[in-house]
């Protein structure tokens, strides 16, 4: 679609909030995003646990999420270290 109008303009155009901006709930300083960031964010950190201790620890993708995610399983190592580890460089990581 190489049309350049301005999205607003379109039929499709959607008039409805989006959740994630959704006004703070009372009191609490988060938003419904914020809150369902945090349990997704709890639910990946078992979900990287569970595939350690189930035979996926020597998974360089595993790895990766996990630092990305500040996962326990990387607490106070660096991604070289993790690499020698793994057998591999921290690029592959």
């Amino acid at each position: 679609m190489n049309d350049f109008r301005d999205p607003s303009e379109y039929d499709e155009a959607s008039y409805t909030q989006d959740f994630y901006f959704d006004e703070e709930k009372e009191g609490s300083g988060k938003t419904s995003y914020r809150e369902a960031s945090e349990k997704l964010i709890a639910v990946l950190n078992k979900s990287l646990t569970f595939l350690s201790d189930h035979g996926y620890s020597r998974s360089k993708t595993l790895w990766g999420v996990a630092f990305a995610l500040g996962h326990p399983l990387t607490a106070g190592m660096s991604m070289l270290e993790a690499g020698r580890t793994l057998g591999c460089t921290k690029q592959a990581i």
